[in-house]
């Protein structure tokens, strides 16, 4: 194959690939796992702060009683989340 066969190849393959679309993939939608609300045990301002983290939910409730306290909670098989530990 000479170098101008070789250029010509490579130029088609090199424009072919120029003037296809581009990718694309459609993303799957995440489902909400759950909704924090709360319970009538907590007053004040329950979910001020939330970290999420390997399944693992700390939410600070800075207006507890009678001083600020982090509810801990822990995500189960079935998707539901569990209160598992309360840090005063």
């Amino acid at each position: 194959m000479s170098i101008v066969e070789t250029v010509s190849v490579s130029a088609s393959i090199l424009l072919a690939a120029l003037a296809s679309l581009p990718a694309t993939a459609e993303l799957p939608m995440h489902p909400n796992v759950a909704a924090f609300q709360p319970a009538p045990l907590h007053e004040g301002s329950f979910g001020s702060a939330v970290a999420i983290s390997n399944g693992i939910a700390f939410v600070g409730n800075f207006d507890g009683l009678p001083t600020p306290y982090v509810d801990v909670f822990g995500l189960t098989s079935t998707g539901s989340w569990v209160r598992t530990r309360v840090w005063r």
